[in-house]
């Protein structure tokens, strides 16, 4: 057996290894940091719940991408998360229950998902996001939308596009004309194959609306017009609208952001109850972050926004280089904590000499001489 038989991992699982993790840290804590920055509160879910807990209510949504095992210690199925925001809404719906409105929570942390496919290949991924509970109105997707715009430029994301989406308008449309089981499925695949042809022909009032909301996709100068035009049946004109608020308020707020428009998508696990919204960018195998509204009880929702550092990292810029210094053998070890209170990484030497060749297998960008630290000579030199 040689040593790559001994490290063989099951299918869509990886050892993340320098630089590489040291990445995805570094763009958790900027997101989380700049989540704080607006009075986001970190919670940390367990990666295990109950089965029966985490599958239920917004969790369904995720139920078949859930794996089980069977907890020895209390004999009953467990869940290990393939989604963080559900238990999110939990926390809020149980133990925060009684905190003060609106609520503004944010997390990171691992999830692990049984189909690989929703991660272009990876199946535990880590799940950074915020959520805005309890305050109804468009002014919360708004902040979302906007803090999800300020984090991107903070990772250094330059070019992406931000994709809204009205979840509910479909099913708003199908309701108010009471349609039979058959054709509603008739009608959602051709949605979701984008058939437009299969749309024109069926007769009746609900195809025709709903080929032209499939119509009406596309970038906001051209769609918000043709959008706004449709007639609607007054619930999915309700529904239509509050988009369109949105679409417009974040337009006067991010002026120069790349916004499309498609009233008949309906991504993610499917369990939004409002404005949805994906962020794409060139590079990226799937979107970047999405989010949108949803329901977390009768009486309450929330707007959040999750971001996957598997797709992240592909868009976002390196962190700025750390000053990292080699410091010999022997140094005096208050030399090498001076250098760390004033920001460097300092790394002793304890197996070599400390000179420049051992400082660029440490993976150093300084080595201590004479006390101070000197930058290594570039290899193009």
């Amino acid at each position: 057996m040689n040593s790559n038989d001994q490290v063989l991992l099951p299918a869509g699982l990886a050892d993340l290894l320098p630089p590489d993790a040291e990445r995805e840290e570094a763009a958790s804590r900027t997101l989380v940091d700049v989540f704080r920055s607006h009075g986001y509160e970190s919670v940390r879910p367990p990666l295990l719940e109950f089965e029966d807990t985490l599958t239920a209510g917004l969790g369904a949504a995720g139920a078949g991408s859930t794996f089980r095992l069977m907890d020895p210690h209390s004999q009953r199925m467990l869940g290990v998360r393939a989604d963080i925001t559900p238990q999110v809404a939990r926390i809020a719906s149980t133990r925060l229950a009684s905190a003060g409105r609106p609520l503004r929570l944010c997390y990171a942390g691992d999830v692990l998902r049984v189909n690989a496919s929703a991660n272009g290949g990876e199946r535990q991924v880590r799940q950074i996001g915020a959520e805005l509970i309890g305050c109804p109105g468009a002014d919360a997707d708004v902040e979302i939308l906007l803090l999800t715009i300020e984090a991107l430029g903070t990772l250094g994301v330059e070019y992406f596009t931000i994709d809204l989406t009205s979840p509910n308008l479909v099913p708003a449309v199908m309701e108010s004309f009471a349609l039979g089981p058959a054709l509603q499925s008739e009608l959602l695949d051709a949605l979701r194959r984008k058939n437009a042809s299969a749309l024109e022909n069926l007769s009746g009032d609900a195809p025709r609306i709903l080929a032209e909301l499939a119509a009406a996709a596309g970038p906001v100068e051209e769609s918000e017009g043709r959008l706004r035009s449709i007639e609607l049946p007054a619930e999915a004109a309700a529904v239509r609208d509050r988009t369109l608020d949105v679409l417009g308020r974040l337009r006067a707020q991010a002026a120069g952001v790349a916004l499309t428009l498609d009233p008949v998508e309906n991504r993610g696990f499917g369990y939004y109850a409002g404005v949805g919204f994906a962020v794409f960018a060139p590079g990226a195998r799937r979107e970047i972050a999405f989010g949108g509204r949803y329901r977390i009880s009768e009486e309450e929702t929330a707007f959040g926004v999750s971001f996957f550092t598997d797709a992240l990292l592909r868009v976002a810029s390196d962190p700025a280089s750390a000053r990292k210094v080699l410091v010999p053998r022997g140094e005096n070890p208050e030399t090498a904590a001076a250098l760390r209170r004033d920001g460097w990484i300092a790394v002793v030497d304890l197996l070599g000499p400390g000179d420049a060749e051992a400082a660029r297998r440490a993976r150093c960008s300084h080595v201590l001489q004479g006390g101070t630290p000197v930058p290594l000579a570039s290899d193009n030199n």
